[in-house]
């Protein structure tokens, strides 16, 4: 058994993109059921925007999960209650909320990423 190999950040967030792309193809060909993993899509988009070091706003959030507004919200506000995730408002721009994983929420992500991905 050789030595374990590590993965680079950027090797994790193409892993990662290409995990959160296998599930949009399996909801694309099966488009009359619902699979229920909400949550788990938004914390992957978090992690690959994190990753990306680029600020999502719940709107962006809500285009790339294709989730309802409303259900989107719902999980959105049991990811902040267990700690998962955080909202900001814009400083300048009330309007805006920004949305990103807490440091107990990357730090889940980290760990999955490396049990899943590290060869």
């Amino acid at each position: 058994m050789g030595k374990p190999v590590f993965l680079s950040k950027r090797q994790i967030r193409d892993r990662a993109a290409g995990h959160l792309a296998d599930r949009r193809l399996r909801n694309d060909a099966f488009p009359d059921l619902t699979f229920g993993d909400h949550s788990w899509d938004i914390l992957l988009i978090l992690f690959i925007a994190e990753l990306d070091e680029r600020a999502m706003i719940i709107a962006d959030l809500s285009r790339e999960s294709s989730a309802p507004e409303t259900t989107l919200l719902r999980h959105i506000s049991a990811l902040e209650a267990k700690g998962m995730v955080a909202k900001r408002r814009d400083k300048t721009d009330a309007r805006f909320r920004y949305i990103r994983l807490t440091d107990k929420g990357s730090a889940a992500m980290d760990r999955w990423a490396h049990a899943e991905f590290d060869d």
